[in-house]
This record gives C-alpha cells, sequence and structure tokens, in this order.
C-alpha cells in the first residue's frame, strides 16, 4: 500500500487565519450597510445641498435667504421627510441648519465652494441658521455629523473628541477633525 501525501501542515494553519484576517476586515463594513440610518441622513442633507444649488441656479447665482430658506427650498425637494434625520430622536422633524453667512450672498463671493459648510445637523428646529454651536452635543452618526458643501456635495466628517468626563462619558468639541470653512 502507498502512502498518501498529506496536506502541508502550513497550509492547513495559513488558509484560515487569511480567512479571518479577510473576515475581519470587511465586517465593519456590513455593519455599517445594514444599520443604513446613516447613509438616509447623509442622503438627506445631499439632497437639499442639490436644492440649495437649484436654488441659485434660478435665483441669479444668489443662495436662499437664512429666515426660511427651508420654506424657499420646498419646490425643489420631493418631500419634507428629506429634513428629517433618523437618528435625531424625534425632535422637531427640522434636522439640519443653514448657515447664516450664506443668506441671499452670491456664490461668486465664495472663496472655496468645496470646504465651505451651507448646511449641517443640529436640533435647532426648523429654518434654524447658525454656525457649529449647533451641531448636536454628541454626534448622530458613529463619532461625526453630516455637512452640506457650497458646491453642492455631502460628506460625513468625524467630530474632534475632547476625551472624557469623570463618568467615563466622551465629551465632543463642535468642529470636526477635517478643516472646513464656515465663512463664504
Amino acid at each position: 500500500m502507498a502512502a498518501r501525501k498529506g496536506v502541508p501542515v502550513w497550509v492547513v494553519i495559513v488558509v484560515p487565519v487569511l480567512v479571518l484576517v479577510a473576515f475581519l476586515m470587511i465586517a465593519p463594513v456590513f455593519t455599517h450597510v445594514r444599520d443604513g440610518k446613516p447613509n438616509v441622513c447623509l442622503r438627506n442633507v445631499k439632497n437639499i445641498s442639490l436644492a440649495v444649488q437649484m436654488y441659485v441656479a434660478d435665483n441669479d447665482d444668489h443662495f436662499p435667504p437664512a429666515a426660511d430658506w427651508s420654506d424657499v427650498l420646498d419646490e425643489y425637494l420631493k418631500n419634507r421627510d428629506v429634513f428629517r434625520c433618523p437618528q435625531a430622536g424625534g425632535g422637531s422633524g427640522w434636522d439640519y441648519v443653514y448657515n447664516p453667512l450664506f443668506s441671499s450672498r452670491s456664490m461668486y463671493d465664495v472663496a472655496d465652494l468645496a470646504n465651505t459648510v451651507v448646511i449641517f445637523e443640529s436640533d435647532a428646529g426648523k429654518n434654524a441658521a447658525g454656525g457649529p454651536e449647533l451641531l448636536p452635543d454628541e454626534p448622530r452618526h458613529l463619532g461625526g455629523d453630516n455637512y452640506g458643501f457650497a458646491d453642492g456635495h455631502a460628506s460625513w466628517l468625524k467630530r474632534k473628541s475632547a476625551g472624557e468626563n469623570r463618568r467615563g462619558e466622551r465629551l465632543w468639541l463642535k468642529e470636526p477633525e477635517e478643516a472646513v470653512s464656515w465663512k463664504p
């Protein structure tokens, strides 16, 4: 009887380890996709940002007035659900804020359209306008917030952490880690 050649020992060890490493690398992606809520909010911010761009195109290249920005954008949006973030916790139902420094300003007065925040998450309510001080106390989405920029794109940005308090709760600053501009 001839002796069988077996599988080398290194294959028995290496292959399962590689499979485990690959799984650990892609598992967070599936967790993020399964939740879906951050994606809905980012899509909302993107839709609002595009509505701002349509308003600008229809109004001699000027941004909406801050006093009633969400009202004037209504005609550019399919429904008002776009103003609701699923992670906001059922507040007023108006979960985004407009940067008032854009109020009726020409887009040609904005130095860096791609990096200047126009829309961002907040609990301030309908037609709210303000700066980073109106960000929620705690980020809603995996340690970050969604922002809409003057050029119409939207992005999730991680928020800066100020460490922890005595009870071990994380404290958050009202600024994203990435550099953005709040002034046009």
